[in-house]
């Protein structure tokens, strides 16, 4: 566990039910977009390229190949924005190594022997800038069934993610909140957008003994200092 009391505070439960309604708008959209292209592309084939085979088979065809290449491309969408922000990051962010602290799992059981596992995942890291500790936690989501077994990736993230685990962290300069954990895994797409992190007290490493020790000699001088005649006088 980390070594504050509160856990950072990832926006409040609306702001995520809100990101991931968006996201599952946007999956929709890109579904009914696959449904649509697709159709007009078979029946364009069966006119220009295709002209004497059935028209309603390379509309069928075009149904089938679009909502495929939707669903593609809403599963693989968490792992190209990873890449992407890591891309960008790497260049003008801040990159910092990070050490993995708590990591809670909560498991679920659905119809048909479906399962999904959700990862609460923290790191602890020091700011280069200001010296500040801070610590974050982001959100996995892995999916088990009886077509698709990712209990292999689970066990993976477990490892990678134990605790202790030296891993690498990427945020914008000035906005640490806005980290991401550098990992062959993607985040939940709400994570990509919530400000899951909060500063501790400076590190005592980068903290000035001599100044210190200067600030409390001062302190105490103050204290024993008499005031002065001409205001004791006018007292």
């Amino acid at each position: 566990m980390y070594g504050y009391l509160a856990r950072p505070s990832c926006g409040s439960r609306v702001h995520r039910l809100l990101l991931d309604l968006a996201w599952l708008v946007i999956q929709l959209a890109l579904i009914v977009a696959g449904w649509v292209g697709g159709a007009l592309a078979g029946y364009w084939l069966s006119l220009h390229v295709f002209p004497s085979g059935s028209a309603n088979a390379w509309i069928e065809g075009g149904f089938c190949i679009g909502v495929g290449v939707a669903l593609a491309v809403n599963h693989y969408a968490r792992g190209w924005v990873r890449r992407l922000r890591l891309a960008l990051l790497s260049g003008w962010g801040v990159g910092v190594d990070a050490e993995a602290g708590f990591l809670d799992s909560t498991r679920t059981v659905a119809a048909r022997g479906m399962s999904h596992i959700f990862y609460t995942a923290g790191v602890s890291w020091t700011d280069p800038a200001t010296g500040v500790r801070w610590h974050g936690e982001r959100r996995y989501h892995f999916i088990q069934s009886n077509f698709r077994d990712l209990s292999r990736h689970a066990e993976r993230f477990e490892a990678v993610m134990s605790h202790g685990a030296p891993v690498r962290v990427y945020y914008p300069a000035g906005k640490p909140a806005r980290f991401l954990i550098d990992i062959p895994f993607s985040p939940t797409m709400s994570d990509f957008f919530l400000a899951c992190a909060v500063p501790s007290s400076p590190a005592r490493a980068h903290r000035d003994p001599a100044a210190a020790a200067r600030k409390r000699l001062q302190r105490r001088n103050r204290r024993r200092t008499p005031p002065h005649p001409a205001r004791r006088r006018h007292r």
